[in-house]
């Protein structure tokens, strides 16, 4: 595995200046909006939907107030 170890990197606790901020987030079939929750081991941003479901995001345009 050739990725990034983005927790070894310290991007998750250190610099992750969403975590727990309402964002949303516009994708090519839909809106979504939550509580942003981290990046996962892949890289991929993580949502918290209003009914608990995590969505892991590749893509898409991110607005947080």
């Amino acid at each position: 595995n050739s990725g990034l170890d983005i927790a070894a990197a310290g991007i998750r606790s250190r610099r992750d200046a969403l975590f727990g901020c309402e964002v949303t987030i516009e994708l090519a079939s839909e809106t979504i909006t939550g509580i942003a929750a981290g990046i996962d081991e892949m890289g991929r941003f993580l949502v918290r939907l209003p009914g608990g479901e995590m969505r892991a995001l590749t893509s898409g345009r991110v607005r947080w107030n």
